[in-house]
C-alpha cells in the first residue's frame, strides 16, 4: 500500500439525505453479510474496511490506494449480494480525504442523522467498528479513526444539549402516537421485535404512562425476556396477526427481509377487529409493512419518512448546539492529524537515514580499487561524518517538529518527494 495521504481515506454513504426509503431497505445489510462482506471488499479495494448499516444509513469507509473510486470498485458486490442490475443501485455520496474523515464524525455526533441528535447512531458506530476489528486482519488506520469518532460523539453528547431530549427514531415515533391518542394508560403497546430499537420504543412508551405491552418475536427466550422485562406477553411471530387484531399501536422494528404485513393480511386484521382503528409505526429497514397497507379504512401507517415532520419540530431548539458539535468535531480532525504526522516521522526518518546511507555506500564502491585500503579507509570514515552532518538538520527538523506538533502534512510530503522515500509502514 502506498504511503499515507488524505485521499486514502474514502466513503461512500447511501443515507435518508441521498436516496429514497426503498433504496436504503435495498441497501440495507444485516452484521451477518457485513461479516462476509468486509474480507471481500478488503481484497478488492487492497486495503482496510469498514461498514456501518443503520435505519437510515448504508456506508462504507476505507484506506486503500482506490480510495477515489470506492464506489466503483464495490458496487458490483452488492448489486450481486442483492441479486439486482447496476442500474438498479441509486449513486451514493462520496468522500475522499478530510471530507471522508470529517463525515464519519459527524455521523458518530449524530449531526447527520434523520433525528438531529439521536443517541443510536453512536453505538450503532461502535457496532461497525467491532465488525471490522473482528477481522483476521488488522486496520490500524481505520481503527484509529474510528476510535477518533466515538470519542468526538461522547465529547458531542457530554458538553453539548444537541442530544438531550427525545431525538431517537423510537422517541419519535412516540411523540407521534402520543398527538393521536393523548395517553396510554388504556393503550395496548405491540412491538414486533424484541432487539435494541423496539426496546428504545418500549421505554418511551412506558416512560409515557403505557403498561400494557405484547412482544412478538421470532426467537422465543428473546421475546420473553423482552416481554419479562416489560411486565407484557410474549406471543409467537407466526401469531402476528392475533397480536395486531388486539394491539391499539404496533412498532414494527424487525430485521426481516420481507414484509410481515400486505393488503391481504391488513385485510383479515381490520375484518376481525371490525375496522376499529389501528395505529402502526415501521421503524425497521428493510420496511416489514407494504406501503399499500396504509390505503385501508381506520389503518394509520407511518414509517420512518413520515417521521421529518417531528423531527423538524424537534431541530428548532437543537440547531444552536450544531456549532459547539463542529467545533468539538474539528478539534478531533486536529488531533488525527497530529497522530498522522507522529505516525509518519519514524518511518520518515528511518527512510531519510537509508537514502544517505545508500548514496555513501554508492559513491565509496566507485573507490574501493582506486586507492590504498589506508586510503580507503579514510574515505569510508570521512563520508559517514559527511553523511551524518548532512542528515542531522532534516532529521532533527522532523523530531523536533513531531514533538510540539508544527510539523504539517506538506512538510512531510515536501522531505519525501525531495528524497524519492519510501517510508516503510
Amino acid at each position: 500500500m502506498s504511503n499515507y495521504k488524505p485521499s486514502d481515506i474514502g466513503a461512500f454513504s447511501f443515507s435518508h439525505r441521498n436516496t429514497t426509503l426503498e433504496e436504503r431497505d435495498l441497501l440495507a445489510l444485516s452484521d451477518h453479510e457485513i461479516q462476509d462482506l468486509l474480507p471481500r471488499l478488503r481484497d478488492i479495494l487492497q486495503g482496510e474496511v469498514a461498514i456501518l448499516s443503520t435505519c437510515n444509513r448504508t456506508e462504507l469507509y476505507a484506506y486503500s490506494p482506490f480510495a477515489k473510486h470506492l464506489w466503483e470498485y464495490s458496487r458490483n458486490i452488492l448489486a450481486e449480494l442483492r441479486g439486482v442490475s447496476l442500474s438498479i443501485l441509486p449513486e451514493p455520496a462520496q468522500f475522499h480525504g478530510h471530507p471522508a474523515i470529517r463525515h464519519l464524525l459527524r455521523v458518530s455526533a449524530s449531526l447527520e442523522s434523520l433525528a438531529l441528535g439521536e443517541d443510536q447512531i453512536l453505538a450503532q458506530v461502535k457496532n461497525a467498528y467491532d465488525l471490522m476489528l473482528g477481522l483476521d486482519d488488522k486496520s490500524p488506520m481505520l481503527d484509529q479513526l474510528f476510535q477518533f469518532a466515538i470519542r468526538s460523539g461522547k465529547q458531542v453528547r457530554t458538553d453539548t444539549t444537541l442530544c438531550q431530549g427525545n431525538v431517537s427514531i423510537s422517541s419519535v415515533s412516540v411523540d407521534l402516537a402520543k398527538k393521536i391518542f393523548g395517553n396510554f394508560k388504556r393503550t395496548s403497546i405491540l412491538l414486533v421485535g424484541a432487539g435494541e430499537t423496539a426496546m428504545n420504543a418500549a421505554v418511551h412508551f412506558h416512560g409515557a404512562g403505557a403498561r400494557s405491552f405484547i412482544i412478538a418475536n421470532r426467537s422465543e427466550e428473546r421475546g420473553q425476556i423482552a416481554a419479562t422485562r416489560l411486565g407484557g406477553e410474549y406471543m409467537p411471530l407466526h401469531r402476528l396477526s392475533d397480536a395486531c387484531v388486539r394491539a391499539d399501536i404496533a412498532v414494527f422494528a424487525t430485521g426481516s427481509k420481507q414484509h410481515l404485513i400486505d393488503k391481504e393480511t391488513i385485510d383479515n386484521i381490520m375484518r376481525a377487529r371490525r375496522n376499529k382503528q389501528l395505529f402502526l409505526i415501521d421503524i425497521s429497514n428493510p420496511r416489514n409493512i407494504a406501503p399499500e397497507v396504509e390505503d385501508h379504512d381506520g389503518v394509520y401507517l407511518f414509517n420512518i419518512d413520515h417521521l421529518e415532520k417531528i423531527v423538524a419540530e424537534n431541530l428548532r431548539g437543537r440547531e444552536d448546539q450544531i456549532p459547539l458539535a463542529e467545533e468539538i468535531i474539528e478539534s478531533y480532525i486536529a488531533r488525527w492529524e497530529v497522530w498522522l504526522r507522529e505516525r509518519r516521522v519514524i518511518p520518515t526518518i528511518g527512510a531519510l537515514s537509508r537514502h544517505f546511507m545508500g548514496i555513501r555506500e554508492q559513491e565509496l564502491k566507485e573507490h574501493v580499487n582506486r586507492v590504498s585500503p589506508e586510503e580507503y579507509e579514510l574515505l569510508e570514515a570521512f563520508s559517514k561524518r559527511l553523511v551524518r552532518r548532512m542528515q542531522h538538520n532534516p532529521i532533527m527538523f522532523l523530531r523536533e517538529a513531531a514533538e510540539n506538533g508544527s510539523l504539517r502534512s506538506d512538510e512531510l510530503d515536501l522531505i519525501i518527494e525531495l528524497h524519492k522515500l519510501q517510508p516503510k509502514d
